[in-house]
């Protein structure tokens, strides 16, 4: 089955939604035997599948690719053939091009193969070698042409895409090692980021001390930010100052959203929060097919964060005026479920702008 095409529009975002009642939950687990019955059958078809034109579900999807004639005719170069082919040449795709689509439905193949689990596991590690042993088993076990050659079209296809998915992963391990990196008020680096921070977001006050209750008017909970961004390390700062640097009048929206007088919220500290929250969906999968579309890159996660906290501003001013800050637990967890299920049905990129000149590729930004 074909999975249908995303666009690759800045994702729209709904109005907050009333939950299910906690009855329906009750309902949805009763039909789980049911769902269950289907995976085993849509198991049993691909077996079908397989036995019949001896082909894998992931060389089928790397096929449909090659021979489908909207396939855009920039997205492959023409590479000299092998001698081991009918043909003179082979169809080479390019890395940069590889459709994100596709990428993404090998991913959830990987992920859902009980026959390649040691595979995944290379793979995610993000490592250039494990990645390359990797491929090499999936060209046997998933029956590509040739005995599994790395020299076919599919082959070669298939492998841009595994370089897609193991640099997503490598990916999620350097922002996961930035969370655990503590903000060092003795590193010059650290403070010169978090000073950068208060210029950026209070461009016509200067700050009166290392330590002071100005902090608080961008929304940490004390005098010293420094003891807020023990949760996230210096992730958090990161995403803080890039969402100040690039997108500030997105940042003064969301401060002054803050600051109502009765209906307020510390604004810098839910974009910890927010951070904590995007960094969980990256290890989870849910970002994958973005990072195939723009890039595996610490920009990309920054500017989802963007997104997100840009639009967590925008549904806590739609909350009702007798919401306080007491309520930020369940007016987040909304905000979280309308935003994946926006995600589970593919509206696009969760991003302020999918053109941005920020997602061109930097090497420094790996």
């Amino acid at each position: 089955m074909d999975t249908p095409t995303v666009s690759a529009g800045s994702m729209v975002r709904g109005k907050s939604k009333n939950r299910a009642h906690p009855g329906t939950l009750v309902k949805v687990v009763s039909y789980l035997p049911v769902l269950d019955s289907l995976v085993w059958l849509w198991k049993a078809f691909k077996m079908c599948i397989r036995l019949m034109t001896g082909t894998t579900e992931m060389l089928r999807l790397c096929d449909r690719v090659l021979t489908n004639p909207d396939t855009p005719r920039t997205a492959l170069e023409i590479m000299p053939g092998t001698g081991d082919q009918d043909s003179s040449s082979l169809v080479k795709p390019t890395s940069s091009r590889v459709n994100p689509d596709l990428a993404t439905r090998v991913d959830q193949c990987l992920h859902f193969s009980t026959k390649l689990m040691v595979e995944r596991k290379w793979i995610e590690t993000g490592n250039d070698e494990s990645m390359e042993a990797a491929f090499a088993a999936i060209l046997r076990v998933k029956l590509f042409p040739m005995g599994g050659s790395v020299k076919t079209p599919h082959a070669v296809l298939l492998h841009q895409c595994l370089v897609k998915i193991s640099s997503s992963w490598a990916l999620i391990h350097k922002l996961g090692a930035r969370a655990k990196t503590p903000y060092d008020s003795n590193d010059p680096a650290h403070e010169k980021l978090l000073l950068e921070l208060w210029d950026l977001a209070s461009p016509r006050e200067a700050l009166t001390g290392r330590t002071s209750s100005q902090w608080q008017t961008i929304g940490f909970q004390g005098n010293d930010p420094a003891t807020d961004f023990r949760g996230l390390g210096l992730l958090g700062l990161d995403c803080l100052v890039h969402h100040a640097r690039h997108h500030p009048e997105s940042l003064k929206e969301g401060l002054q959203i803050s600051r109502h007088p009765t209906k307020w919220f510390s604004h810098a500290v839910v974009g910890i929060n927010v951070a904590a929250y995007a960094l969980e969906l990256a290890r989870t999968r849910r970002l994958q097919y973005t990072f195939h579309t723009l890039g595996a890159t610490r920009t990309v996660f920054k500017e989802v964060y963007v997104y997100i906290a840009d639009g967590f501003a925008q549904h806590w001013e739609r909350e009702p005026d007798s919401t306080t800050v007491m309520d930020f637990g369940d007016v987040f967890k909304r905000y979280c479920e309308g935003f994946e299920d926006d995600l589970a049905l593919g509206k696009g990129v969760p991003v302020l702008n999918p053109a941005s000149p920020l997602f061109k590729k930097k090497r420094k930004d790996r």
